[in-house]
């Protein structure tokens, strides 16, 4: 299996602190036959980060493609509270053909609390909207990505 994070974070303007972070999160069936709890699937890295507004392992395949996108900006003067919207979108492919069907996208917003600044330790409270009706609230200590 291959595995791919890339994430990168941008500045608007360089007079903004606010941040427009990208993360990109591929994981590919190189070889083999793993069992079906083994495939890659929604909700399944590291932290259970990818795609919000769907529930963990709602898409599983051999390979996953995950694509994220997040806007990152201060409520308060002091960055106390935050705030982000976000989209992601993913496709795995299916089980028969190998081959990706369609890209399941999903977008949402949540608030930042900063609970320590001298770690940068937030709580994240998000609510996200997906295809076909899914829905849902997640809480995260610490960023998403």
């Amino acid at each position: 299996m291959l595995l791919i994070d890339a994430r990168t974070y941008l500045h608007p303007s360089p007079r903004s602190a606010n941040i427009l972070a990208l993360w990109r999160y591929n994981a590919v069936t190189i070889a083999g036959n793993p069992p079906f709890l083994d495939l890659p699937s929604t909700g399944w890295d590291t932290y259970s980060n990818t795609d919000r507004g769907f529930i963990q392992g709602r898409f599983r395949g051999d390979d996953l493609l995950y694509g994220e996108v997040e806007y990152r900006y201060g409520i308060t003067r002091n960055r106390l509270l935050g705030g982000v919207v976000f989209a992601n979108a993913q496709t795995v492919t299916e089980q028969q053909s190998r081959h990706f069907e369609k890209v399941v996208p999903a977008a949402g917003a949540g608030l930042r609390l900063r609970l320590n600044k001298v770690s940068n330790t937030t709580l994240a409270i998000d609510y996200a909207f997906g295809a076909d009706g899914s829905h849902g609230l997640s809480l995260n200590l610490g960023g998403v990505f």
